[in-house]
């Protein structure tokens, strides 16, 4: 009798436990489902369906819906462009890791939209941005290490930093890069190069399979 209890509470068990992973899933997907329709409604204009789905799942503390919601007001959709409160909802979705607020947040202290003017926050924003992948930010992370925005001045960063948005085939990179061949010695190129390849592995090998960064080979 103690055998068959036994038994019956682990087959009660596996029961509970593979339906409680099986609405999870669900659920994950469903959530997935209603911020691409919430996205997709920003995008195409509907702004009181985009704020009727997202602003909910943002105040509860979803990163993309935090992060749409940060463009809506950024930009003035739906809502009163409010600079100053789109700061608000990307620093809450970057520190989640959401790697398309990490990359405005830069941006906007870069242009002094919402918050003071600052270079260096700027570059912090990023630099977290681009070792999570974000291509655009590697590339102003180039840029920001040739004209020595926020940072000190490295023509070696800068130039490891082209040949990955350059691998990536990312626009105005080759030229960037050939810019810079023509300002550096072989060894500051070596250099650059050696470099270069410990940031792909950092910034680029980790998200070749997923939504941020395309596959491509290294190319130096």
């Amino acid at each position: 009798m103690i055998k068959v209890f036994k038994y019956v509470f682990i087959f009660l068990f596996v029961v509970i436990f593979y339906s409680s992973v099986n609405s999870q899933s669900l659920m994950d997907d469903e959530l997935t489902l209603l911020i691409k329709e919430g996205t997709q409604a920003r995008v195409k204009g509907d702004y009181k369906k985009a704020l009727k789905i997202l602003k909910p799942l943002a105040v509860k503390g979803n990163s993309e819906a935090q992060y749409q919601m940060g463009e809506m007001l950024r930009k003035g959709q739906g809502l009163p462009q409010n600079h100053k409160y789109a700061i608000s909802y990307f620093v809450k979705s970057a520190k989640q890791k959401n790697v398309k607020a990490e990359y405005r947040l830069g941006s906007m202290f870069n242009e002094g939209w919402g918050v003071k003017y600052d270079q260096k926050k700027a570059f912090y924003w990023w630099k977290k941005a681009a070792f999570h992948g974000h291509t655009d930010a590697q590339m102003q992370l180039s840029i920001a290490y040739f004209k020595g925005w926020g940072v000190e001045r490295s023509f070696i960063n800068s130039y490891a930093w082209s040949i990955l948005t350059t691998s990536q085939k990312i626009d105005g990179s080759k030229a960037n890069k050939k810019m810079l061949e023509d300002l550096m010695t072989k060894n500051e190129i070596k250099s650059a190069k050696k470099l270069a390849k410990k940031f792909w592995q950092q910034a680029v090998e980790p998200y070749q399979k997923g939504s941020t960064v395309r596959r491509h080979q290294f190319r130096d």
